[in-house]
């Protein structure tokens, strides 16, 4: 049988001989393909169900429904559900044969498990008045960690039940098995209290959100209030959803710091006299929970509540950018400090932690903690949520601590999955599909004792600028996919382009379930590399196969092999879709000039300014931009050679998604022949005021020279909510074009 699948988006056709392979991801264990096919007659029937297994069957009838394939028959071959308790836990056994489908778990969760992967092979199959025709296979499978999570902040933006529902079954179609629900921030405080009713009356509502980049130039709020939170009826609702599903939920209370919310309905739990709003901006804001007995006290009572909402074993308390300002002028902090012989404020957080672990243990719970609280001594009880790099999973596992793995490099999923100019706005980093499948979640430092305290991974979702169910979905599909297989199949199974082959089923499925899922990957991905000789060697990186190019605005060129640019162009990239409209706006404009490569003194990890890429006509990455505080930039650049020059242009504002500071003054100086730095050329604030564009260039008389100084100032202030105060603004500079 000859099978044409057409893959999403147009993007690729491949050719199947024979009984399709079965496109599942996660990839499972192992899949032995038979030769025929077995053809379910529709309505379809169910064999015979374990009287354990009643949910199950239960969830097989809404999956089908929602597939739109009749349910109820009741002859022919069908679909048998079992539990063999020789298989180890959340393991299952699919078969497709000539007596129908058998799935058999080794407990309920594992034929859930088996479930998920017949709606795969149901999405993929052919459907006629004669049946539903399945390729004959049999697929043993389990996973390789038990902590298969997802995380998704409803504080930021809030999310009703209808869409955390919608998004535990995202997570129980990819075999994920935690949903982390982070509750509270300084945004929004998102969870009814019986005992505490200003946390929602005060805490759920934010008089506005900001516009834009909470760090862009003006950034102000739109001064519309918004907010909600979920009543324990809801939180109930989704506990039991989640439950059915067999996803533990994970509630999240952010203590000591993201407190604004929570002190602003009770203003006594903060150092001092507080000043505490709902923070309408995005930030480390200094609010923090005094460490008073009265504090420990409200905990106490709040966490007793949040354990008998949630039956799972652990309650997350945060514990990460914890600014410790209002406890540096505190007098009850500096007597617990004396009397417990806390060396500093670190410590004083650990004892923090400490303590609420204490409330949290008498509750039957045990905690969990962002990778921070390791800052101080904390007990080995604790598991740590190592987010800053796997530097403190590896520090947590050699103490003893149990570790979810969960680096922001890999899976924060609120970082660009692109590098197209036309990608939605994003918080800023980026994390690109195979950077997900690259993810390791066991680092190869670790012993085989240390390595089994890794517990599992999981990625997370901050919804600073995630304000849609939508964008939502686009900001984690498909890459929780790709985590999806990280975290289930055997790492020497893993295959990057086998998972891209198996990935545009899915997608289809996803999309006929009605889910937005981003094209990120079928876009190009520009990479340079500089050549001895001054040039560029370009690769396009995609998914897709057809990917089109032109070089300074000229012909274009369908890409086949890595380019070369001789020493100067812009890159401009897309891709071709099946009906010829182009996918993406990729761009990378290579410069060649006098300081390309030079050594720069006076400022530290500058490289960026003469790096010959230019990020002005891109998104925003910090990594492409050399930075300055209020000192601004003062620079000597060392050409490599004496050259004759007459203009320096500096970037200042990026392509898209940033608004930037200005510099408030510009000035190039050259050394005269006495030696001394004598000025060449500037413009005042008001001249850079006038300029348009993404650039300011300066023009002088040629001089032959070996060293020139820039001098940038920035001696603007601007209005910080996090520090509620005018602070001085940040100097953001690229390429130093000279010429």
């Amino acid at each position: 049988m000859l099978r044409i699948l057409l893959l999403s988006l147009g993007l690729v056709t491949a050719l199947i001989v024979g009984p399709a392979r079965a496109a599942v991801i996660p990839a499972p264990v192992s899949i032995q393909h038979g030769n025929g096919f077995t053809v379910l007659p529709l309505p379809l029937q169910l064999l015979g169900v374990d009287a354990a297994l009643v949910s199950e069957q239960q969830l097989l009838q809404q999956y089908l429904n929602s597939a739109d394939i009749a349910f109820g028959g009741a002859a022919g071959p069908g679909i048998g559900l079992s539990i063999d308790q020789a298989l180890t836990a959340s393991a299952y056994r699919l078969e497709v044969g000539g007596t129908g489908v058998s799935i058999v778990g080794g407990d309920q969760a594992g034929v859930l498990h088996g479930l998920q992967t017949l709606r795969q092979l149901l999405a993929q199959a052919d459907i006629s008045e004669q049946g539903v025709q399945l390729a004959q296979l049999v697929i043993t499978d389990q996973p390789r960690f038990g902590y298969r999570g997802m995380h998704l902040d409803v504080s930021r933006h809030f999310f009703d039940v209808d869409f955390i529902k919608r998004y535990i079954d995202l997570l129980a179609l990819h075999k994920m098995n935690v949903f982390h629900w982070h509750l509270t921030d300084d945004q929004g405080w998102r969870l009814e209290s019986k005992a505490f009713p200003r946390l929602t009356d005060v805490g759920a509502w934010r008089s506005g959100t900001v516009v834009g980049h909470t760090h862009d130039a003006g950034a102000m709020s739109d001064g519309r209030r918004y907010g909600g939170y979920y009543s324990w009826d809801e939180v109930r609702e989704v506990v039991a959803y989640a439950a059915q599903r067999h996803i533990m939920v994970v509630p999240e209370i952010d203590v000591p710091g993201h407190a604004s919310a929570m002190i602003a309905a009770y203003p006594e739990l903060g150092c001092g006299e507080s000043q505490a709003k709902v923070q309408t901006h995005f930030g480390v804001f200094p609010e923090i929970l005094c460490p008073s007995d009265a504090t420990f006290t409200f905990l106490e009572t709040l966490l007793t509540e949040v354990a008998e909402l949630f039956p799972g074993p652990y309650i997350h308390i945060g514990g990460d950018e914890v600014r410790k300002d209002r406890w540096e002028d505190c007098d009850l902090c500096d007597a617990l400090m004396k009397a417990h012989a806390l060396e500093d404020h670190g410590e004083l957080q650990a004892w923090f932690v400490n303590r609420t672990e204490t409330i949290v243990n008498a509750l039957g719970k045990r905690i969990i903690g962002w990778d921070e609280i390791l800052d101080g001594e904390v007990r080995p009880s604790a598991t740590v949520m190592s987010w800053r790099g796997q530097e403190g999973g590896i520090r947590a596992a050699r103490a003893g601590h149990d570790v979810i793995m969960t680096p922001l490099q890999h899976v924060y999923f609120d970082f660009y999955q692109g590098s197209s100019v036309d990608e939605p706005m994003a918080i800023h980093g980026l994390t690109r599909l195979p950077d997900v499948y690259a993810f390791q979640p066991v680092p190869a430092e670790l012993s085989a004792k240390e390595r089994g305290h890794i517990l599992g991974a999981q990625a997370n979702l901050w919804t600073e600028y995630v304000p849609t169910e939508a964008d939502a979905e686009r900001m984690v599909l498909p890459r929780m996919s790709a985590l999806a297989e990280v975290l289930w199949t055997p790492v020497e199974k893993r295959n990057f382009e086998a998972f891209a082959q198996r990935l545009p089923a899915l997608e289809a499925q996803l999309r006929a379930l009605g889910y937005e899922l981003a094209d990120s990957h079928y876009k190009p991905h520009i990479k340079a590399s500089e050549n001895d000789d001054g040039s560029f060697t370009v690769t396009l990186e995609s998914l897709a196969q057809d990917m089109r190019y032109r070089i300074d605005g000229g012909a274009e060129q369908r890409y086949s092999a890595p380019f070369t640019v001789a020493k100067s162009g812009a890159v401009n990239a897309w891709t071709t879709q099946h009906d010829g409209s182009p996918l993406g706006d990729a761009r990378l404009t290579l410069v060649d000039h006098a300081a390309r490569g030079a050594t720069i003194h006076g400022a530290m990890h500058a490289a960026a300014l003469v790096d010959g890429r230019l990020a002005t006509d891109r998104i925003f990455r910090y990594p492409e931009w050399a930075s300055f505080g209020p000192e601004g930039m003062d620079v000597v650049i060392d050409l490599l050679h004496p050259a004759a020059v007459s203009s320096v242009s500096i970037g200042w504002q990026a392509g898209v998604h940033r608004k930037l500071f200005r510099p408030t003054a510009v000035s190039v100086l050259l050394k005269n022949s006495k030696g001394e730095w004598q000025l060449a050329a500037e413009l005042d604030r008001e001249a850079i005021a006038a300029l348009d564009g993404h650039r300011i260039e300066l023009n002088f008389p040629t001089a032959t020279v070996g060293e020139l100084r820039i001098v940038a100032a920035s001696d603007q202030l601007h209005w910080s909510e996090e520090q509620s105060k005018d602070v001085p603004s940040t100097l953001k500079l690229d390429e130093l074009v000279i010429r």
